[in-house]
């Protein structure tokens, strides 16, 4: 088994441009980084759907989604029109750290009981046990990390120092211990 062409193991300062060749890699790229933060925000805004009860619902799930993945598209087509190649990967890094950021302002509520809609996404109810605020200062935390290290920080724009080994489909992958 070999890795995906290019290996992001192998592959110095890999991103979702480093590829791009084909019309179809190019959307994709452009779709993957200027419109996930819009489209994880706008997640984040609907609450979960047991059941579909008609079509209208259905489309009602995406419409705060593809509202979210449009204006953070356009956003990013425009910045990406003025701004100087050599700034592209800074431009790159900070809509990447805009997608995680907003994924965990939103997860991290949610899971412990803070979030938009009382029971989407729950893992422990810590309402009653912790002050809104240190939720707060958590989401605020995880952010002003993301943005640090996905944009603030200077990368050594190596790749692993020593490329993990490739599988082989002949070699099970949990070995018998003996007794």
């Amino acid at each position: 088994m070999k890795c995906v062409t290019p290996c992001p193991d192998s592959t110095q300062n890999v991103h979702p441009k480093s590829s791009v060749k084909t019309d179809h890699q190019k959307i994709s790229a452009f779709l993957i980084i200027g419109g996930l933060p819009g489209f994880i925000w706008g997640w984040f805004h609907v609450p979960d759907e047991t059941q579909l009860t008609s079509i209208s619902a259905f489309f009602s799930v995406y419409e705060m989604p593809l509202i979210g993945l449009a204006v953070t598209l356009t956003i990013y087509a425009v910045l990406s029109s003025i701004i100087q190649q050599r700034y592209e990967r800074k431009l790159i890094s900070f809509f990447a750290a805009s997608g995680v950021s907003c994924y965990y302002w939103f997860r991290i509520p949610s899971l412990f009981g803070f979030g938009k809609f009382a029971t989407d996404g729950l893992l422990v109810n810590l309402r009653d046990v912790m002050p809104g605020w240190s939720i707060t200062a958590i989401t605020v935390a995880t952010t002003a990390f993301f943005f640090y290290w996905l944009v603030a920080h200077k990368k050594n724009k190596k790749s692993w120092l020593i490329r993990p080994e490739f599988g082989n489909k002949d070699k099970p992958l949990v070995q018998k211990l003996s007794a």
